[in-house]
């Protein structure tokens, strides 16, 4: 072994420590975010019914990347609806939100139908779809985070000095 490896001294345990938290807690906020969240919203419109709307506003988004990457768009959007006597307003155009651009692209934008939650009226989405690609990319993030987390507290835990 080299002498500049031998001479290297481990982290404190603390590095470990908080290694660990942060990135636990941001692993936990993006797992949320940006998986649970939309799949309660997919669980929520499982018996939902289509109802007429009509677009009052939408405007669409381009948010231009640095990189060489391509940009992303989403579209934000108002529409109208009527369910069970009672005139209702929505702003969901999409369960994930940076799905919901192509999907626009194709839709009549001043009429649409929208999926209603029976059981909440106020609840509506314009498109339901759920796609296994993009959820596979989303969960990445949330999985190395909890990944590190979990290396680093368990680096915490079997440092000599734990007691």
């Amino acid at each position: 072994m080299s002498k500049k490896f031998k001479d290297h001294k481990k982290p404190p345990r603390i590095v470990w420590l908080l290694t660990a938290l942060v990135s636990g807690t941001i692993g936990s906020v993006f797992l949320y975010f940006l998986t649970i969240a939309p799949l309660y919203g997919l669980w929520k419109t499982r018996a939902s019914v289509s109802v007429p709307a009509v677009i009052r506003k939408w405007d669409r988004h381009v948010s231009k990347s640095s990189s060489r990457s391509a940009a992303s768009a989403y579209v934000d959007a108002e529409y109208g609806y009527s369910f069970g006597g009672q005139e209702f307003k929505g702003t969901r155009v999409s369960l994930f939100k940076y799905d919901s651009a192509v999907f626009f692209e194709n839709l009549n934008r001043t009429e649409t139908a929208v999926f209603v939650d029976p059981d909440d009226p106020g609840y509506s989405v314009i498109d339901r779809r759920f796609t296994i690609a993009w959820m596979t990319f989303i969960l990445l993030v949330p999985a190395l985070l909890l990944a590190l987390s979990f290396i680093s507290l368990t680096a915490f835990i079997r440092d000599p000095g734990f007691k």
